[in-house]
Parts: C-alpha cells; structure tokens; sequence
C-alpha cells in the first residue's frame, strides 16, 4: 500500500518578502496598503529594508532604489550583513524591483508574508496564551495559517469577546 506523503506549509516564502518590497520601489504609495511588520519578514536584510521603507515613507521622503540605498548604507552596511550572493543594498534592490510580476498584486503578497509569519510563530512554539491573542489580533486568517501547522485555535466569535469585555473578565 502507498505511503500517504504529508504536506506541509513552508513558513517561508521568499517570492512573497521579495515581492512586496519590490512592489514598494515600484510604487511607494503601495506601502500603505500593507499592515507587516518587520518580523513578518525572513531575513534579517529585508527587515532591515522595510524598516528603513517605512521609516522614510513615515517621515515623507521619496523611496526609491537610490534613496533606500543611501539610507541603508548609511545605517546598516552591506558589510556588516549578510546580504545574498554577497551583493550591495543597490544591487540587491534593484534586483527586487526587476523580479517583481506587478506592484498592483501588494495586498495578496502582504497577506502570503503575514500568513507565513503567523505559521512561523505557531511552528517556533508559540505558547497557546500568545496563540490565543495573535488569532484574536489576526481573526479568521491567523487562525487558518495557525491550524495549518497544527495549533488548535478554538472558534471565537466577536460577541463572545464582547460579553467577556462586559463581565470584566
């Protein structure tokens, strides 16, 4: 009899990280259609992009591969990360605007990235308190991307969250 293969979700998806920052060197608005975090992401160097993204995008300035580029330079050097294939912040940026299908589609990659942030988190053993508040910060897609990899997250609807907040509890 044929073993029944498991699948599994990868907690990771470097087309999706990659894509929504491309997608924001593409068009800087699109960083408002995005609720991530830096930890949402893989990699300590697309961290350390977005951050500098949304810092500049908080104080009003351009974005764009040279702008982020200096910024980057200037706060975090290639040197002092690991960056792939042992490239430059200009290099590795304009290599994510080139491989970008489309900046339109930012609203679905965020949502693989955060998905796949939420299976990471329930994969490193996220204890079932924190389970409990990330699928109540999350709603219905922290719970799905959570069971994925085998939490049990219980059913909860908003009014049973309201009586609980009524009772004091």
């Amino acid at each position: 009899m044929a073993r029944r293969k498991e699948h599994k979700l990868d907690p990771r998806s470097f087309q999706a990280s990659e894509a929504v920052l491309g997608s924001i060197l593409l068009h800087a608005p699109a960083i408002l259609e995005v609720d991530l975090l830096p930890e949402d992401f893989d990699f300590e160097w697309q961290r350390a992009i977005f951050t500098c993204m949304t810092d500049m995008s908080s104080r009003r300035e351009g974005i764009d591969v040279v702008t982020v580029s200096e910024r980057l330079q200037e706060s975090s050097p290639a040197h002092a990360m690991e960056l792939p294939n042992g490239g430059t912040w200009m290099g590795l940026l304009s290599q994510l605007m080139q491989e970008t299908p489309t900046w339109r589609n930012i609203a679905s990659y965020a949502k693989i990235v955060k998905d796949r942030s939420i299976a990471r988190a329930a994969a490193n053993g996220i204890t079932f308190g924190h389970a409990d508040e990330l699928a109540g910060a999350m709603g219905s897609v922290g719970n799905k991307a959570m069971r994925a990899v085998g939490v049990d997250v219980p059913e909860i609807s908003y009014s049973d969250i309201r009586d609980k907040e009524d009772q004091g509890i």
